[in-house]
């Protein structure tokens, strides 16, 4: 998760929103609330993944019953 927020937030040299959005999926995969979160937020916008509103619901709602504030 942490490597993946670094990917996504880093300097120009060292962003990957392709690699970070996959790092989130892995840390998703074990129910880490905030790569649930991130998870979300890039089907949501399409960084670093292909644009997918429904699927973004799905995954903020995981993140809400891993009661991630934001996602509530």
């Amino acid at each position: 998760y942490e490597a993946a927020m670094i990917l996504k937030h880093g300097s120009e040299d060292v962003a990957n929103e392709d690699e970070a959005f996959r790092m989130f999926q892995k840390a998703a995969e074990q129910n880490h609330s905030g790569a649930l979160y991130n998870v979300a937020w890039c089907l949501q916008t399409g960084e670093g993944a292909a644009k997918d509103p429904e699927g973004a619901i799905v995954w903020y709602r995981k993140a809400a019953e891993n009661k991630h504030g934001p996602s509530m």
